[in-house]
């Protein structure tokens, strides 16, 4: 789209003035990103970096360390196959400045090799995040097209200003060494690890919040790496962080904290007593919190129980009825989603946990999942439906089950499913 803001102008004019990488950065990201193969026969080996053929007869030695090639000298991975051309791309990313801002550029390449040439790299700038110094965003990127479900970029084009898609944020782990970072960014505490966040993201909350950098600087890592899931929670319990933070008292289950502080302020607990914010046994103080509500709601009378199940259950219905029927399954166990808020109730009376009492179901970005063996519930799990990542699973008392690495394989090897029906029903809402 066409500059809109003064911003966005300013930007557009500095984005003129950058000049490609240099010719030693783009090998170093070939030699980074590439392996480097041989087509391999039974007594004939060819070279996919400079296209030499030579006899080679095959060892546990060549299939282990790989063959060298006598003329280009390249250790080269044996691929014994018929396929006579090979394909690959990758993305690096180079971080510099100019002037007030952080600038993320994002670049593509593509390796293709055939028998009896030589090995072609090609390597174009496709992205570049600009970062102010005040934390806004300003996002250039050349064109797109979609080819077979996949996003195809164009080299040549002009970079002109975008929005906030997923695409604009392409993840790579190579990252050029050589990094140029604004003081400010230093200074709020950016020291090197990502948390799991997009470089340019990261960028603008170690500048945009300033809760953000204080947990850099107070080495509360385990809630930086959660903030973007947990920005509301944290800015209202932000005087309980501060808390920790002066009792150097670090969070790491994040999710088992917050549920923790939601009933401490339910039973009305003070909040703001290091002895409750603080616990030296956080799954201990949790599970007897989870253990009074669950006598606390026993103690009620059926009736209204059975009146306030039934009246969360058409909502929860209407909002994750489009996932009921999905089943996991691997050897001993399946994994199904809960299907009514009766379901939540009986799994955490059964596992002793707070997914009912916490009301999980009223989450709408969040899907509940439980793992059974047998028939037997083991253990339950909640998935963030914005990013799809595993937000927390727990088993009985909040333990870990011995299945929870299978079960963890099953959902990962499952995730599509979930992300195709959530496609598919914001596809016909639109269309509607």
């Amino acid at each position: 789209m066409k500059p809109q803001t003064k911003l966005h102008f300013e930007v557009v004019a500095l984005n003129e003035k950058i000049k490609d990488v240099s010719e030693s950065i783009k090998q170093w990201a070939y030699k980074k990103e590439f392996k480097h193969y041989a087509w391999k026969t039974k007594h004939t080996a060819s070279c996919f970096e400079c296209g030499h053929t030579w006899k080679v007869e095959t060892n546990l030695i060549s299939k282990l360390f790989g063959i060298e090639c006598p003329k280009c000298k390249k250790t080269l991975e044996a691929k014994e196959t018929r396929v006579y051309r090979h394909h690959a791309e990758g993305f690096f990313m180079v971080l510099t400045t100019v002037k007030n801002f952080q600038v993320v550029r994002i670049f593509q390449m593509h390796q293709n090799l055939a028998k009896g040439y030589e090995a072609s790299y090609s390597c174009g700038e496709i992205i570049r995040h600009w970062i102010r110094s005040d934390g806004k965003i300003t996002v250039l990127a050349r064109d797109t097209c979609n080819f077979f479900y996949q996003t195809r970029w164009s080299w040549f084009g002009p970079f002109q200003v975008r929005g906030t898609k997923d695409k604009y944020y392409v993840n790579t782990k190579l990252v050029y060494p050589q990094r140029k970072i604004l003081p400010e960014i230093i200074r709020n505490g950016y020291y090197g690890d990502t948390f799991g966040y997009h470089e340019a993201y990261l960028f603008h909350l170690i500048l945009a919040y300033p809760i953000f950098e204080t947990l850099l600087k107070t080495h509360q890592f385990k809630l930086a790496e959660t903030f973007y899931n947990h920005i509301i929670e944290f800015k209202e319990f932000w005087s309980q962080i501060k808390i920790c933070i002066r009792h150097h008292y670090e969070v790491k289950d994040v999710s088992m904290w917050l549920d923790h502080l939601r009933m401490l302020k339910e039973f009305g607990k003070d909040i703001h007593n290091p002895e409750f914010v603080c616990p030296k046994d956080l799954k201990k103080e949790h599970q007897k919190l989870v253990d009074r509500k669950q006598r606390q709601i026993e103690r009620e009378e059926l009736k209204r129980l059975i009146s306030k199940i039934e009246e969360a259950d058409p909502v929860y219905r209407q909002d994750k009825e489009k996932y009921f029927g999905l089943k996991f399954s691997g050897g001993e166990i399946e994994i199904i989603v809960l299907n009514s808020v009766k379901e939540f109730f009986l799994e955490g009376k059964q596992l002793h946990h707070c997914v009912f009492n916490s009301k999980y179901y009223e989450k709408p970005n969040s899907l509940i999942l439980s793992a059974r063996k047998k028939g037997k519930r083991i253990e339950t799990i909640e998935i963030d439906l914005r990013d799809f990542r595993i937000m927390q699973a727990h088993g009985n008392c909040h333990t870990v089950s011995k299945d929870r690495k299978q079960i963890l394989e099953i959902i990962h090897a499952n995730l599509d499913q979930i992300k195709k029906i959530k496609k598919r029903k914001v596809k016909q809402a639109v269309a509607a």
